[in-house]
């Protein structure tokens, strides 16, 4: 038995919290890399690409892929409130600032620079570095500790520069849809913290029962966590198995043109 599958056993079998286990399997490494994967790749791969018929650098390409955490809890959020379906995941290139990595950037016209627009953040005063570990010495205290406003002020980024990174991050839609989604099921099972907010009260899932106390918050919120755990844990194992259907024996070109199209699929325009 693989630690990753002794790792499971300690979930399912409520050994293990949900946090630990995350902390654990983050140390295992990619699934690829297990020996169970890689048994089965030698098992499955075929003589041939079942594209090109080509022989040189075979590999398995897999047309099914298992979901991560964040769309597992969207599946559990939906199912848990009586949705059909999930807000589907996607991604989109979006400019960002070199030295804060916010999308709060515009381009100025007059200026011909970028600049950054982003919200004033917490950072720490230089010229009180210094006195801040002394207070930390004397207080016994760790940095985490020390209070925000003895030693840091808000600032904002402000950074000018002539071009923006570009990188590839979840979508506005997606944004919008999974919001909506999270404010459905905080009205559906009241788990809002002081007074009920009047739009809650528009969703057809709201229950209109009294807000639930903290440690009835956390059971729930622990139980979301939970049961989107266990919904990778089937998929990581569907994935490792690779069953009849889920996957194919590909030349490296055939690979990589489905690798690009399942990226063009996934990281598509969001104006599409």
């Amino acid at each position: 038995m693989s630690k990753r599958n002794v790792l499971q056993e300690k979930f399912i079998n409520n050994e293990i919290q949900t946090k630990q286990y995350w902390d654990d399997v983050k140390k295992l490494g990619k699934v690829w890399d297990t020996k169970e994967w890689e048994h089965n790749r030698k098992a499955k791969l075929k003589d041939c690409c079942e594209r090109c018929g080509s022989k040189e650098k075979l590999t398995i390409q897999h047309t099914w892929h298992p979901r991560n955490y964040k769309e597992a809890k969207f599946a559990v959020m939906a199912d848990m409130i009586g949705k059909e379906r999930s807000p589907e995941r996607k991604f989109s290139e979006r400019e960002t600032c070199p030295a804060c990595n916010h999308t709060s950037v515009r381009y100025r016209k007059t200026m011909g620079n970028w600049k950054c627009f982003s919200p004033p953040k917490w950072h720490l005063i230089p010229e009180k570095k210094e006195s801040m570990k002394r207070y930390c010495d004397w207080t016994k205290t760790s940095f985490e500790e020390v209070p925000f406003w003895k030693y840091h002020k808000k600032r904002k980024c402000d950074h000018v520069f002539d071009e923006p990174v570009v990188k590839l991050l979840e979508s506005n839609k997606f944004k919008t849809d999974y919001n909506k989604l999270k404010w459905q099921f905080m009205a559906c099972f009241n788990l809002f913290d002081g007074p009920v907010p009047g739009w809650a009260k528009t969703y057809k899932h709201f229950s209109g029962a009294p807000c639930k106390s903290e440690p009835e918050k956390k059971e729930k919120w622990e139980e979301l966590s939970r049961r989107a755990t266990l919904l990778t844990i089937k998929d990581t194992d569907r994935y490792i198995e690779m069953r009849e259907g889920d996957y194919i024996t590909a030349c490296g070109k055939c690979a990589f043109e489905m690798d690009k199209q399942l990226i063009d699929l996934k990281y598509g325009d969001e104006n599409e």
